[in-house]
C-alpha cells in the first residue's frame, strides 16, 4: 500500500512538473511570437520618419515627431529584449566567444552616451587600463549588456550627476553580500566592468528581485521613469551565458553600481562556444558579411535625438525588375512605394505565388518575407535556389526573426542577402543595386568568357551545370547549320520562353544568341589553328553561307575573319 501511494505522488509530481514545463515552454512561445509580430507594424511606423521629418520645417511639430520616433525605437528594443529572453530560454542563443581587447570595443560602445550625458549635464567618467585586456566573449551579447547598464544609469540618474564606467582585471572573489546568485568559479581571474551612478539608488529588500523577469521597482522609488523589468532579466541570462556572475550594490539616494564579471582565458568554454578567428567557421564568416542587428543599430539611434535627413537616390537608368512577396498588404505597398522611382515592381501574396510569379516575369531579383502562409520564405529561397529556371535569381529575405540562427538558416538555403524588420529603406535600397549591379557584372563575365572558358564560372553550382550543359548541347551540334532552338529546347527540357530567359539572365543572350556565340568562338579557334580555310570553318561550325558568317564574324569580333587570323593579337579575345 506504501509503495502504490509513493508511486502515485511521484507520478503527480511528474505530471505537475511536465505540464509547468508546457505552460513555461507556451509562455516563452507565446512571447517569442508576439516580438515577431510587433516587428512587422514597426516597420511601417519608423521606415517614412525619415522622409516625413525631411519635409516638415516647424521646429514643435519636428519635435514632436522625434519624440514618437524615439519612443517606437524604444518599443523595437523591447521587443529585441523578449527575443533575446525567449530565445535563452528555449536553449536557441548560443554563446559564438571570441578573443578580443575588451577595452578597444568599451570606448567603441560608451562613445555613444557621451552627447547624451553632455545634453543631461552629467559626468561621464570611463576608467580603463592602460594595456589592452584581452578576453573571450560573444562582442553582440556584451554590448547589449554594457548598453542596457548605461541605460539604466542614465535613466535613473538625475542632472548634475555621476556615472562611472570602470574595466580592471582582477581575483574571482566570493562574498555573498554583493552575489545574488553565485555561479561556480570556473576560474581564478576575472575581467571585471562596472557601471556606477549616482542616480536614485535601489532599496535592501528589492535587491533580491531586481534581476528577475518583469520585477520593477516601486512607484514612490522610481516616479515616472519605472522599467520594463526586462533590461536587467536579460543582462544576468547574458552573462551567465559567458559562464560569469553579475553583482549589485545600492543605496537608496546614493546611487547603484553594477557589476559584470567575467572568466579569463578559455577552460571554461566548450569548443562549440568559441569561434577562432584563424579557422574558416561558418559562424565566423556568416558574421563578417551580415549587418549588425536591429539591436546594435538601436542602441545609437535611441540615444541620440538628432535625425539626419533621408539621403536621395538618384533614379536608376537601367533600373530593374523586382518581385516583392509579402503576405502583409501594408507592407508589401510599402515597398512598393519606396521602390517605385527606380524599379519596376510586380507582387505576390505568398511563396506559391511569388514561386510562380518568378517563373513567368524573371525578375532581377526577389525581396521576401521569411514568414507567410501557404509556402514561407526560406521554403521559397529554397525552390528557386535548386530550380534551374529561377536560380541566377538574387533573393533578399526580410523577417521578423532576428536570431543569427535563423540567419545563417536563411543563408546556408541560398539567400543572397538577409534584413531584419525594421529596417531602413536606405539601407534596402543600396542592398537591392548592389545585387543587381552584381548580377550584371556576373553576366558580362560570362558573355566574355564562359563559351572558351567555362572554368571561370563564379555562379551558383545549380547555374554553372545549366551553362555547361547548355554549352555541351550546342557544341554536340555546333556543326549542324539545322540546329534551331527548338532542337535545343528538347534537349535540355525547357520551353523556349524559360530557355531564353534564363540564358538572358546569365549571358545577356537570347537562345539563338548562345548559339551562334559559340559557334563564332569556336571558329575564331579554328583561325586561330590555321587548319583551314575560311570557309571552310564557316561549314565546321554551322554556318552554310560564307558571306552571312563573315558578316556575323565582324559584328562579334570588330574585324573580318581573315584579319583576325593574321593577327596574333586575336588570340587573347
Amino acid at each position: 500500500m506504501r509503495r502504490a501511494e509513493l508511486n502515485n505522488a511521484l507520478e503527480r509530481k511528474n505530471f505537475e512538473a511536465q505540464k509547468l514545463k508546457e505552460v513555461d515552454e507556451m509562455k516563452s512561445r507565446f512571447f517569442a511570437d508576439i516580438s515577431h509580430e510587433f516587428r512587422t507594424p514597426l516597420t511601417l511606423i519608423l521606415g517614412p520618419f525619415e522622409k516625413v521629418l525631411a519635409g516638415i520645417k516647424d521646429k514643435d511639430e519636428r519635435n514632436d515627431l522625434h519624440v514618437m520616433r524615439r519612443n517606437a525605437l524604444r518599443l523595437q528594443r523591447l521587443v529585441e529584449q523578449l527575443l533575446d529572453l525567449s530565445r535563452i530560454e528555449a536553449h536557441r542563443m548560443p554563446l559564438h566567444a571570441q578573443f578580443v581587447d575588451i577595452v578597444t570595443h568599451i570606448k567603441e560602445w560608451t562613445a555613444a552616451f557621451v552627447s547624451l550625458a553632455e545634453s543631461q549635464d552629467i559626468r561621464f567618467d570611463l576608467k580603463l587600463p592602460k594595456e589592452d585586456l584581452p578576453v573571450y566573449v560573444d562582442v553582440e551579447k556584451i554590448e547589449k549588456v554594457v548598453f542596457n547598464l548605461l541605460s539604466n544609469a542614465f535613466k535613473f540618474t538625475p542632472e548634475s550627476g555621476e556615472i562611472s564606467v570602470t574595466v580592471c582585471k582582477k581575483s574571482w572573489d566570493v562574498n555573498p553580500d554583493r552575489v545574488l546568485n553565485p555561479v561556480r568559479i570556473v576560474a581564478s581571474d576575472c575581467l571585471s566592468i562596472t557601471v556606477s551612478d549616482s542616480g536614485i539608488g535601489i532599496p535592501p529588500d528589492q535587491l533580491s528581485h531586481i534581476f528577475d523577469r518583469f520585477y520593477r521597482a516601486s512607484d514612490a522609488l522610481a516616479g515616472e521613469q519605472r522599467g520594463t523589468g526586462i533590461g536587467l532579466a536579460l543582462v544576468k541570462e547574458l552573462v551567465e551565458l559567458h559562464h560569469g556572475e553579475i553583482r549589485v550594490e545600492s543605496e537608496p539616494g546614493k546611487g547603484s553600481s553594477f557589476t559584470m564579471l567575467l572568466p579569463l582565458g578559455r577552460d571554461h568554454l566548450t569548443n562549440d562556444e568559441i569561434i577562432d578567428p584563424a579557422g574558416a567557421d561558418t559562424k565566423q564568416e556568416f558574421r563578417a558579411n551580415v549587418p549588425k542587428s536591429t539591436t546594435d543599430s538601436l542602441s545609437q539611434k535611441e540615444i541620440s535625438s538628432p535625425t539626419k535627413p533621408t539621403s536621395t537616390l538618384t533614379p536608376s537608368t537601367s533600373g530593374g525588375r523586382i518581385l516583392v512577396v509579402e503576405d502583409n498588404e501594408d507592407m508589401r505597398r510599402y515597398l512598393r512605394n519606396a521602390l517605385k522611382q527606380n524599379f519596376v515592381i510586380s507582387e505576390a501574396g505568398n511563396g506559391e505565388k511569388g514561386f510562380q510569379a518568378a517563373l513567368k516575369k524573371n525578375p532581377d531579383l526577389i525581396i521576401s518575407d521569411v514568414m507567410m502562409p501557404v509556402m514561407g520564405g526560406f521554403a521559397l529561397c529554397e525552390k528557386l535556389k535548386t530550380d534551374a529556371r529561377t536560380s541566377h535569381i538574387p533573393v533578399i529575405l526580410l523577417t521578423a526573426r532576428a536570431g543569427q540562427g535563423d540567419k545563417l538558416e536563411g543563408l546556408e538555403i541560398g539567400a543572397d542577402d538577409y534584413l531584419t524588420k525594421p529596417f531602413d529603406t536606405l539601407e534596402l535600397h543600396i542592398r537591392v543595386k548592389n545585387l543587381i549591379a552584381q548580377r550584371r557584372r556576373l553576366r558580362e563575365l560570362f558573355t566574355r568568357n564562359i563559351l572558351i572558358q567555362p572554368s571561370q564560372i563564379t555562379a551558383t553550382s545549380i547555374d554553372e551545370e545549366f551553362l555547361q550543359r547548355a554549352m555541351d548541347i550546342v557544341e554536340k551540334y555546333i556543326a549542324d547549320s539545322t540546329f534551331q532552338i527548338e532542337q535545343f529546347c528538347r534537349e535540355i527540357s525547357m520551353s523556349q520562353s524559360t530557355l531564353n530567359r534564363k540564358l538572358h539572365a546569365l549571358t545577356g543572350s537570347s537562345a539563338n544568341g548562345f548559339i551562334r556565340s559559340m559557334r563564332l568562338k569556336r571558329a575564331s579557334q579554328l583561325l586561330q589553328q590555321k587548319s583551314a580555310t575560311i570557309v571552310e570553318i564557316a561549314y565546321q561550325v554551322g554556318f552554310n553561307n560564307p558571306s552571312y558568317f563573315a558578316q556575323c564574324f565582324r559584328e562579334q569580333f570588330g574585324v573580318a575573319p581573315s584579319d583576325y587570323s593574321a593577327s596574333p593579337e586575336n588570340s587573347k579575345i
